[in-house]
């Protein structure tokens, strides 16, 4: 009956989403005299029948429908496919079957996983039951066994397959899943990676691998675990001394594409640094798909160490590998793409612009640094000649060190950006600044609305910028500065700055909120995000990096979630996050994540570049 019910809705739900792109384009057409600027942008959709924004939301909303789990009626069965890795799951209580998506002579295989049950300290606590509850809830499918849950969950990343266990005898101090394998040669890689090959090919082309191994307990503290081929079955160990339950035990089974990815981008250039810094570009060419920007600061293209940033544009079928334009400073030693960032739509055309810093970019002075901005157009998208060029008159200030969206700060409806010079002299020697650009009808203004330091030698304020959301409110973008070698109390806590924005003005260079990790030495700062709104309560907040901070190991790192509310972000830690392991750096990047697991909370990602899981200092980022 679900399952009936699910299908009758479908039709009802796609004619209330196109009813509702018409409503969302008259609004477009009744609203479009805010500026001359917006006019141009909306005269350009007048003749659609949707509007190009309104596409991109079906089609986005489509991609995601491709995931869900549905009912197989043929089949009696529960399946979903996977166009990112070209699988096909059918699910069973206890049993998971992976097949190609589609059909293809001399490529098809068939891989089962038999869920044997879960131990505890080598005893079975938990058998499946063939006649376990199943839950399915879009891309995710909850089957409900007495004592544990199997989840799964489908999307680009592959297929995650999930163990929840509620419970275990005290005392337990390791967890086991075991999983009998059928279709497929094995091999056991190491470093927690398992690869499955089609036993009857005439090549090696059909290979999934199992791996991607993270643990974690009810308070979310990661829990050492392993994952091995062990007696003919894949093996999971946990170590559960001192867990929180219930217990989350969280492998991926992916298609043989490299590192997980759906796409992988590189340059093959030794030593240039390509990926150092990444971020989301928008929509650059207006086709209704994101595209997106990576640094490689070290990257010679006729000069050495010049730095270049390449674009990748989105498609039906995810990005091109090939970059669709390909931006450059043409100064030796610049280090351009040593930050990348969206700008968000700086002059209200629809199409999405693009900042790069080159912190040592010289320009009259030595060293002074630069932003360079980027706007986006029809088709075409980024133009590969900066349209304003951003600077700071100053030697050895290292403007372009870090850059940013900040939102729309004046509310004026073009979008803003922030640049941080962490070397800045400003009376004081390296004390650092934050400057704030306000986007218009041409643009953004190449002098800063708003110049923000603490006027402290040495603090590096600016070495991390960020838009904050609107975490008072009142419908106006605020930001957050950091500097993480601040004095308040302790030589070099460090401490981040959030200042608000106001309609017709912008950024006041008065600090709203002094945040810090009353602790010396532990860069509190070094990087800052807006968190999106993580409690749900309509305010955004804000997480904060510091990645020697010291929480039981020496210089584990941590990250401080702050929480916004109609007064603004609180100065009271709402959560703090930590990896507990020594020297792992945790917290060397802190960003908002979206809402990855679509219970309508935002949720958060860290960075940990020293993190060793298997592999020394291999590094790690956490999503929570």
């Amino acid at each position: 009956m679900r399952h009936t019910y699910q299908k009758l809705l479908l039709p009802v739900l796609a004619a209330a989403l196109i009813l509702g792109c018409y409503a969302y384009r008259d609004h477009l057409t009744s609203t479009s005299a805010k500026t001359s600027s917006h006019k141009a942008s909306l005269s350009r959709q007048e003749g659609d029948v949707i509007p190009q924004n309104a596409l991109s939301q079906i089609q986005q909303n489509l991609s995601e429908r491709e995931y869900y789990i549905t009912y197989d009626s043929l089949k009696n069965t529960l399946q979903s496919p996977n166009r990112s890795h070209g699988l096909r799951a059918y699910y069973q209580p206890g049993q998971l079957t992976i097949v190609n998506r589609k059909d293809s002579a001399g490529h098809n295989f068939k891989l089962q996983l038999v869920n044997e049950g879960v131990y505890a300290d080598g005893k079975k606590l938990f058998e499946p039951l063939k006649t376990a509850q199943t839950e399915p809830d879009g891309n995710k499918l909850h089957i409900r066994h007495k004592g544990f849950i199997e989840q799964y969950i489908n999307d680009p990343s592959g297929i995650r397959q999930n163990f929840i266990v509620k419970n275990a005898p005290e005392g337990t101090s390791s967890l086991q899943v075991k999983l009998a394998i059928d279709g497929m040669q094995v091999a056991d890689l190491g470093n927690n990676e398992i690869l499955l090959t089609r036993r009857s090919a005439t090549s090696n082309s059909e290979q999934l691998h199992y791996r991607d191994l993270h643990c974690w307990d009810a308070n979310q503290k990661p829990l050492v675990a392993s994952l091995a081929y062990v007696g003919g079955k894949i093996q999971i160990d946990v170590n559960v001394e001192n867990a929180a339950y219930p217990v989350t035990i969280d492998p991926l089974v992916v298609n043989g594409n490299p590192a997980n990815a759906a796409t992988l981008l590189e340059k093959d250039q030794g030593l240039a640094a390509f990926g150092y810094s990444v971020s989301s570009a928008g929509d650059v060419n207006g086709d209704g798909f994101s595209d997106v920007i990576v640094g490689a600061p070290n990257y010679d293209k006729g000069e050495t160490n010049e730095g270049v940033a390449f674009v990748y544009h989105g498609t039906a079928t995810g990005l091109g590998t090939s970059p669709a334009c390909t931006l450059e400073s043409n100064q030796p030693e610049a280090k351009f793409g040593n930050s990348v960032s969206n700008a968000g739509d700086v002059n209200g055309d629809g199409f999405g612009d693009v900042i790069v810093g080159a912190p040592m970019y010289d320009k009259n002075e030595n060293n002074e640094g630069a932003a360079f901005i980027y706007h986006g157009s029809d088709l075409v998208g980024i133009n590969t000649q900066p349209f304003t060029t951003l600077e700071s008159n100053q030697p050895d200030a290292n403007l372009g060190h870090r850059v940013a969206l900040a939102g729309d700060v004046d509310n004026n409806g073009f979008s803003d950006v922030i640049v941080g010079a962490p070397m800045y002299d400003n009376n004081e020697s390296n004390e650092g600044a934050a400057f704030v650009y306000h986007g218009s009808g041409t643009g953004v203004a190449t002098q800063a609305a708003t110049t923000l330091e603490k006027n402290q030698p040495d603090a590096q304020f600016g070495c991390s910028v960020k838009g904050a959301g609107d975490v008072n409110g009142d419908g106006v973008s605020d930001v957050i500065v950091g500097a993480s070698q601040y004095d308040k109390g302790q030589s070099n806590e460090g401490a981040a700055f959030v200042y608000h924005g106001y309609t017709n003005v912008g950024i006041s260079a008065v600090v709203v909120t002094t945040l810090e990790s009353d602790q010396a030495t532990a860069y509190f700062g070094h990087s800052v995000s807006t968190a999106g709104d993580v409690n749900g309560d309509g305010f955004s907040d804000v997480i904060v990096g510091a990645y020697q901070y010291d929480n039981g190991q020496s210089n584990e790192g941590g990250a401080f979630v702050y929480h916004g509310s109609v007064n603004g972000i609180g100065s009271g830690v709402s959560k703090l996050l930590e990896c507990n392991q020594a020297g792992a750096q945790y917290g060397v990047s802190v960003s908002a994540a979206g809402d990855v697991d679509g219970n309508g909370y935002a949720d958060v990602i860290v960075g940990a570049n020293f993190y060793d899981n298997g592999q020394s200092n291999e590094g790690a980022a956490f999503v929570y």
